[in-house]
């Protein structure tokens, strides 16, 4: 959520609130934070997001569920940026990663060891927005001069290219055998 200071209006913060849909009763972990594109484990126990400090440094933190508590801080001297973190497993998380030199790869990142490995090959494509179902990372990804649906199998890391459209595809969600994403118009 986003929130500024009560006296300085000038300073803002990306806090990060759970929400319990069942009894519409909102908690919030951080304050006075910069978190992005937060993650929530399959068992509601910890919290993936990006955290960005003032100075522009860029980890990766899961957090404690129940109270915001740093559990694991993960970076990397070659990655500049971490962006869309999501839970693959419990020791394991796959993020869009821009690299110092500017390229962009997908990646995943143990928990306990905080070691991150390159899924695909780092190239100056814009790659993120992954989505994990069944052991295939779904992800939005810009080869051939527009952005499209792509899926790698962690099995044996083959890449397919899952859609096909001329003004770019986005969001992609997969659960239940079922897969979906949004498509942009020229109409909006």
């Amino acid at each position: 959520a986003y929130e500024n200071d009560p006296r300085w209006s000038w300073r803002d913060y990306s806090v990060i609130k759970v929400l319990d849909v069942q009894t519409g009763q909102q908690q919030t972990l951080t304050k006075k934070s910069k978190y992005f594109t937060p993650d929530i484990s399959g068992d509601g126990s910890r919290i993936a997001a990006v955290q960005v400090t003032p100075e522009g440094r860029s980890e990766l933190h899961v957090l404690d569920a129940r109270n915001g508590q740093v559990l694991q801080s993960i970076h990397s001297a070659e990655i500049s940026l971490f962006t869309d973190p999501k839970f693959i497993d419990e020791n394991s998380l796959v993020t869009a990663v821009r690299l110092k030199d500017g390229k962009m790869a997908l990646a995943t990142a143990e928990i306990s060891t905080g070691n991150t490995t390159r899924l695909t090959n780092p190239s100056f494509n814009v790659v993120g927005y992954p989505c994990v179902n069944n052991g295939i990372i779904y992800f939005t990804a810009n080869y051939g001069g527009n952005d499209d649906v792509f899926a790698l199998r962690l099995t044996d890391r083959k890449i397919f290219k899952i859609s096909n459209g001329p003004m770019g595809n986005y969001f992609v969600n997969a659960a239940n055998g079922k897969i979906s994403w949004s498509a942009f118009t020229a109409e909006g």
